[in-house]
């Protein structure tokens, strides 16, 4: 199996890349516990929460001995390193190639049969193809990676059971030159509120996600929600 997404990935886990991090940074967060726990980024903080603080709290009420389902997850994401939680499950059409990756990376780094996406779930299909109900939902960075963005974003929403927890941003606007895998998400940052909304989840905060080189800035939208 090929695509853009999977070039992608083979070169990032050779790494460096200072910006996402790689084999190492994803090898170094789950060797050297914290708590709260964090992914490799440690984009909880960053992008979802104001402070340590607040994240802390957040994953103590949310995401201990919970369902976590990580969507579009890519080859590090983020519910891999949660391993307070009850359930963790990685959902992405790739999956189960993402765990060859880092298995034969961690092979070539004599670290035989290591793997972040140890004790997960690992369920390789699309939000709309399959039937899950969550606590926690992250989906992070995936949704312009779809043809069909509408209706992967209202599949993803139905995911949550009451009071489920959703940490969600994206990128909408794309360059002209984009790379090859993403999609202009035709949706603004106001009409992706309603689709929220409408699905019964009420936002506790709100943040503008950070733009790369190549895109345009100001049309990024991201959010913490919970479903009422």
């Amino acid at each position: 199996m090929d695509s853009d997404e999977l070039n992608f990935w083979k070169l990032w886990i050779k790494g460096p890349y200072p910006w996402l991090g790689s084999w190492k940074t994803c090898y170094a967060a789950w060797s050297f516990p914290k708590t709260p726990e964090v992914s490799s980024r440690r984009v909880e903080v960053t992008e979802f929460h104001a402070t340590p603080e607040d994240w802390e709290k957040s994953w103590r009420s949310k995401v201990v001995g919970k369902t976590c389902i990580d969507v579009g997850c890519g080859c590090d994401g983020t519910v891999p390193f949660w391993r307070s939680a009850g359930r963790r499950i990685l959902l992405d059409p790739l999956a189960k190639e993402y765990q060859k990756l880092i298995l034969s990376e961690s092979a070539e780094r004599s670290h035989e049969g290591f793997s972040w996406f140890d004790e997960c779930e690992l369920v390789p299909k699309k939000a709309t193809e399959v039937d899950l109900k969550g606590d926690v939902i992250v989906f992070r960075n995936a949704l312009d990676h779809d043809a069909h963005p509408l209706s992967l974003f209202r599949a993803v929403l139905d995911m949550g059971n009451s009071g489920a927890r959703l940490y969600f941003w994206s990128e909408l606007t794309h360059h002209e030159h984009r790379n090859d895998g993403h999609h202009e998400v035709p949706m603004t940052k106001e009409e992706l509120k309603r689709e929220m909304y409408d699905a019964g989840w009420g936002i506790i905060r709100e943040f503008k996600a950070v733009s790369g080189p190549g895109y345009k800035m100001g049309k990024e939208a991201g959010f913490v929600a919970d479903r009422l």
